[in-house]
Order: structure tokens, then C-alpha cells, then sequence
């Protein structure tokens, strides 16, 4: 008996030292900054993963060879890639905009399997990067072969005003980056453009940031609204002019 115990504790302790020598490479680069820690609290949960910030469209690469075992929408993770891995870890990237791989596909350390986005459930354009066991949800920074870059400085003071200009540029943003990573591959180049610039995040971003963000998106609003009422007022000219011609007299 007491050997079958030993056993199995060495067994134990062989498949802990295997699953600790499991070696990712970040899935993305040029991110902002990391907006969501693992087991952070958030509403009703905790977070099972880390949250790379990033513009829409930038590419998400897999962190370590495997069999892709999932292509496509999920839930609440919008569109997701799973990743098997031959350490028996699946790793996960959330929130994407398309991916690039599809299921049963063998793929390599730093190969693009999709390109990040802002689906499923997510307050602004991000990649939920996540690791799981077979007991679920682990810690992938304990596994990430270059450590993680230095968090942002901390948010600028923000007076009531500039909070607004943050609030409403970060409205602004999520509206245009649910339209790009819905329609973005149908939309002209200039226009995919337009949508690119108005990608921002609240959290790193500043009200300089905001700011630019609001005045292309209010100049581009003021442009259409008067081509529109030039549109009318052109069409009403001649409609004015046939009930002068066919119209009841007056008094």
C-alpha cells in the first residue's frame, strides 16, 4: 500500500515538473499595456485570463506549437482559436475579429492564427489571452518565456470635463470597432482607415488621444449632415418649382 502511494506521488510529481516546463511566447506584440490580470475581480467573476490591449486588427500569433481544436464564435469569448498543446495545456485567444486558422490545423510558435478585435463580450478592442489545465483556468504568466512588459503609468488626474472627453471618445470607439470587426473586410480602404483611427481604449488612453479621436469623428458627422442637407435642399428646389407650376393657385 505504501508503496502504491509512493508511486503516486511520483507520478504526481512528474506531471507538475511537465506542466512547468510548458514555455510560451507572448501571443501578440505592441500592445499598450496589459488591461486584465488573472483572477482579477471582476462583476459577478473573476478573470481567467490576461487582456493585451491592442487596435483592432493587429496580429494574434500562438504561444507555443499545437493542434488548433476550436475556429470560430463562442459566447461571450466572441470569435475564439483554442489551442492543444502536446503538454495537454489548451490555450485560448478571445475577442478576435477573424481567425486565420480553422480546426484540426497544426501551428507553430509565433505563426498569426487570427488578428485581435473587439467581439463577444468586451468593453473595448483587447485580446483575452487565457491557459487551461485539466483542472481548468491557470496562471499564464507562469508560463510566459519573456515575462511581461512593464505595466503603463499610471491614469493621468482626469478633471470632471476631460473625464467626459474620455467617456465619450471610448463610446465613440467601441461603436466603430463592433462595426469594423463586422463589416471591416466589405468596407473600402479609406473608409477601413477612418474606422482604424477611431479605435481607443479609457484606460490608456488620455484625453490628447480622446481628443483626437472626437474631432475627425464630429468633423466627418458635420461633413455628412451638410451633404445631406445640400442633397435636400436640391431635390426641393424642383419639387417646389413643379407645385408652382401644377399646384392650386392661390388666393
Amino acid at each position: 500500500m505504501r508503496g502504491n502511494k509512493e508511486l503516486l506521488a511520483a507520478l504526481a510529481a512528474l506531471l507538475l515538473l511537465a506542466g512547468e516546463c510548458l514555455a510560451l511566447v507572448e501571443p501578440c506584440s505592441g500592445y499598450r499595456r496589459i488591461s486584465g490580470r488573472f483572477m482579477e475581480p471582476r462583476a459577478g467573476h473573476y478573470h481567467k485570463g490576461l487582456d493585451y490591449s491592442l487596435p483592432v486588427g493587429s496580429a494574434v500569433h500562438a504561444a507555443d506549437s499545437g493542434i488548433v481544436v476550436w475556429s470560430g464564435p463562442q459566447g461571450a469569448y466572441g470569435i475564439l482559436v483554442k489551442v492543444r498543446h502536446s503538454s495537454g495545456f489548451v490555450t485560448y485567444y478571445g475577442h478576435l475579429k477573424r481567425t486565420m486558422c480553422s480546426v484540426g490545423d497544426f501551428v507553430l510558435p509565433n505563426e498569426v492564427i487570427g488578428l485581435s478585435g473587439n467581439s463577444g463580450r468586451s468593453t473595448g478592442p483587447h485580446l483575452h489571452f487565457e491557459v487551461r489545465d485539466a483542472s481548468g483556468p491557470v496562471d499564464p504568466t507562469r508560463f510566459l518565456a519573456g515575462g511581461l512588459s512593464p505595466t503603463a503609468p499610471a491614469a493621468e488626474e482626469r478633471t470632471l470635463p476631460a473625464r467626459g472627453v474620455v467617456s465619450l471618445a471610448a463610446a465613440v470607439g467601441s461603436v466603430f470597432a463592433r462595426l469594423d470587426g463586422k463589416f471591416g473586410e466589405e468596407l473600402p480602404a479609406g473608409v477601413q482607415r477612418f474606422f482604424d483611427a477611431m479605435d481607443f481604449d479609457a484606460v490608456a488612453g488620455g484625453v490628447a488621444e480622446a481628443l483626437g479621436v472626437l474631432v475627425p469623428f464630429f468633423a466627418v458627422a458635420f461633413a455628412l449632415a451638410l451633404a445631406l442637407f445640400a442633397a435636400w435642399r436640391a431635390l426641393s428646389l424642383p419639387m417646389r418649382f413643379l407645385k408652382w407650376i401644377f399646384g392650386p393657385a392661390g388666393p
